[in-house]
């Protein structure tokens, strides 16, 4: 492997971000081929201080020149699929829904190639690296596919995937996608609820103080059943929200939505934006309101008005898990997601691949044999 050698990536643990690295980071995000939110420096400094997480290794890919191409913040994990095989693995966390590394999209053939010679070089910690999570679909993947393929004496590959929806606003809308009798469902039930007094629909203005929209969020969410069991944000990691949030706005990076009956609100939602794409982070609704189905109604909302008040998207990507079934009724777009893990092409790696749930029995049943 050529292209770029093995020490043109450096593996760093860390604790807090460096300045320079941050302002490094932002620099390539900004330049990324897939944008990634949850791997720009703010939200992964914001993570370090708030959650209590895994370690964090910073995996740099940087070109002849210095220039940082690729950041994968990863972690070190005792077990690779069940098996007690020492792995490097996708640092992620329960509010991390997308992996995919920051690429610049000038060297993404340049990158990938590093990180993958550094994988299967002596200077990786292991020789087992799963990237998860991650676009199956887009232009990283295809990079991590032609890499492994042109090397395969050296390197092997491991692919799960599966697709969850995205709303595409670069294409024109499907008016087909929603059946007449769902469209005609939703537009009773918006009749229904203006019976029950003044609807609003409101999106966060660029001048608008956060809080306000973060706190009513909070309370909408606190509400539902995720208050009764303790996993609301506002019981659980209320300041780790409250600030992202507000690094988001002061980032320009935040767009919230409101649904609103008699000025007070019953579904509201928290998008984060990157390059030319929204994240869903959060939504929420008001279970008094259910029969009306706001959560519903607030996404056709967006629907109707992101092209215009964000011009530059293209489009929204739901981050939502695999067996989601509201996101793919009202968008007919998708994405492809996976996991991909890369090995050191050797023996034993070879036998876990092919019989790798013949591996997993053994050790289930070994485990099982009582100590003499």
């Amino acid at each position: 492997m050529s292209a770029v050698s093995a020490t043109a990536v450096k593996c760093l643990p860390v604790k807090t971000l460096d300045p320079v690295l941050a302002a490094e980071i932002d620099r390539l995000a900004f330049n990324a081929v897939e944008p990634n939110p949850f791997y720009e420096s703010w939200y992964l400094q914001l993570t370090l201080e708030f959650l209590d997480t895994e370690p964090l290794l910073l995996a740099l890919v940087r070109s002849e020149s210095g220039q940082l191409i690729c950041v994968l913040p990863l972690t070190q994990r005792a077990r690779f699929k069940r098996l007690p095989l020492r792995n490097l693995r996708s640092w992620t966390h329960d509010y991390t829904f997308l992996a995919a590394p920051l690429v610049h999209r000038a060297h993404v053939a340049e990158a990938i190639e590093g990180l993958l010679a550094w994988c299967a070089s002596r200077q990786a910690p292991n020789g087992i690296l799963e990237l998860v999570n991650i676009r199956m679909d887009g232009p990283v993947a295809a990079a991590l596919e032609a890499s492994v393929s042109a090397h395969r004496t050296q390197l092997l590959a491991r692919q799960t995937r599966w697709t969850r929806a995205v709303y595409r606003l670069d294409t024109p809308d499907d008016p087909e996608h929603m059946s007449a009798k769902q469209r005609s469902t939703l537009r009773r039930k918006a009749r229904r609820l203006a019976d029950e007094g003044a609807v609003a629909y409101r999106m966060m203005e660029p001048g608008d103080d956060p809080m306000p929209w973060i706190e009513r969020f909070l309370e909408v969410e606190a509400s539902g059943w995720k208050g009764r069991q303790g996993t609301a944000m506002a019981s659980s990691d209320r300041d780790f929200f409250v600030a992202v949030c507000c690094q988001a706005h002061a980032r320009s990076q935040l767009h919230m939505l409101s649904l609103e009956l008699d000025g007070k609100p019953i579904a509201m939602k928290c998008n984060f934006l990157a390059g030319c794409q929204a994240f869903t982070f959060k939504i929420a609704y008001d279970e008094a309101y259910a029969r009306f189905s706001p959560g519903i109604l607030i996404e056709l909302f967006q629907m109707r008005h992101l092209r215009e008040v964000h011009p530059q998207l293209k489009a929204v990507d739901s981050c939502t898990v695999a067996d989601n079934t509201m996101f793919p009724g009202l968008w007919s777009g998708e994405c492809v997601l996976g996991d991909f893990a890369v090995l050191r092409n050797t023996a034993f790696h070879r036998i876990l691949l092919g019989q790798g749930a013949r591996l997993m029995q053994l050790v289930t049943r070994l485990r099982a044999v009582p100590a003499p």
